[in-house]
C-alpha cells in the first residue's frame, strides 16, 4: 500500500486519484452503515402509560416497544409530540400535543422512515360534565320519575345513576340539559345523582334528589263491571298511586299484559274463569 502510495505521489495527477479513491472509500463506508442501519428492521410499539390524557395536550407518557432509535419521532392523529426523547430501544418518553377528544392513532417513525403504529391505547378526555342542577327534588320509592338535569358538557351516551341505580329513558337535550327517570329506591331519604360520560369522567351532585315512601295504591273502579268465563276481557281499573310494574290479580290468579300508565287507570285483560272484581 506505501509503495502504492508512493508511486502515485510522483503522477502528475496524483492528487485527483487521492481524492477519487478518498471518495471511493467514504461511499464504501456510508453504504455499510445504511445496510447495517436497514437490518435492525422496523420499531414495534405495544403500550402507553399512562392510557388517558386532555384533549387540551400536555400529558407526559412513556411508549414502550422494540427497536427505538435516536431521532425517533411520535405523532397522535398525525399531530408532533413534544420533547420525544429515546431512553432505549424499548422505551420513549414524550408529552402529547393537543388532540381532539377520542382515541388517537399513535405512530412512532424511526430515523430511517420505518414507523409503527398503535391504537385504542390512549385517549384524550373531553371536559368532564357538571351536574348543577336536578328537579324535581322528590319522588317516590315507586320510581319512574322524570328528572331534568342541568349543567355543562353533557355528551350523547352519557348515564344517570340515583342512589347507586340506573336511570332509565335518559335523553340528551343538550350539552347543557338531559332528563331520566329515576329508578325504584330501597329507602326514603336524600340521595345523590351522578352523571358518567362515555369517557367515564362523572359529576355528582350530593343529596339533590329525596325518594319520599310511596302511599299504598289504591283501587276506586273497574270498567267493565263483568267478563266471560272464559277470561281475556280487557278491564280499566282506576285508583291512586299505580306505579311501573305494578301486578293485578283476580282472585288468586294474575292477570295478563298490565299496563301501569300515568292517568291513575289500567286496562287489564281478565284471567280465565275469574271475576272481574275490584275492592279498595
Amino acid at each position: 500500500m506505501n509503495a502504492l502510495v508512493r508511486l502515485l505521489r510522483r503522477s502528475p495527477h496524483a492528487g485527483a486519484v487521492l481524492a477519487l479513491a478518498g471518495a471511493i472509500v467514504a461511499l464504501t463506508v456510508g453504504a455499510g452503515m445504511a445496510t447495517r442501519a436497514s437490518a435492525a428492521g422496523a420499531p414495534t410499539v405495544s403500550a402507553i402509560a399512562p392510557a388517558i390524557g386532555v384533549f387540551g395536550g400536555g400529558t407526559a407518557v412513556t411508549i414502550t416497544g422494540t427497536g427505538f432509535v435516536a431521532g425517533a419521532t411520535v405523532t397522535f392523529d398525525g399531530v408532533p409530540a413534544v420533547g420525544v426523547a429515546v431512553a432505549s430501544a424499548t422505551s420513549i418518553t414524550a408529552t402529547t400535543p393537543a388532540g381532539a377528544p377520542g382515541a388517537p392513532v399513535i405512530i412512532v417513525t424511526n430515523a430511517d422512515g420505518q414507523g409503527a403504529t398503535l391504537t385504542a391505547a390512549f385517549t384524550f378526555l373531553g371536559n368532564p360534565p357538571v351536574l348543577t342542577n336536578v328537579a324535581p327534588a322528590t319522588g317516590t320509592t315507586n320510581g319512574g320519575d322524570t328528572l331534568t338535569l342541568t349543567g355543562t358538557d353533557f355528551v350523547a351516551g352519557m348515564t344517570v345513576t340515583v342512589a347507586g341505580g340506573a336511570a332509565t329513558n335518559v335523553v340528551i337535550q343538550s350539552a347543557t340539559q338531559a332528563t331520566a327517570r329515576t329508578p325504584a329506591g330501597t329507602a326514603a331519604g336524600a340521595i345523590d345523582v351522578i352523571v358518567t360520560n362515555v369517557d367515564t369522567q362523572t359529576s355528582t351532585l350530593s343529596a339533590s334528589f329525596s325518594y319520599v315512601t310511596a302511599a299504598p295504591p289504591t283501587v276506586t273502579s273497574l270498567s267493565p263491571a263483568s267478563g266471560t268465563h272464559a277470561g281475556t276481557t280487557a278491564v280499566t281499573i282506576t285508583g291512586t298511586g299505580f306505579a311501573s310494574g305494578a301486578t293485578v290479580k283476580f282472585g288468586v290468579t294474575a292477570a295478563t299484559n298490565v299496563v301501569s300508565s300515568a292517568r291513575p287507570h289500567s286496562p287489564q285483560p281478565c284471567p280465565r274463569g275469574q271475576r272481574a272484581t275490584a275492592s279498595r
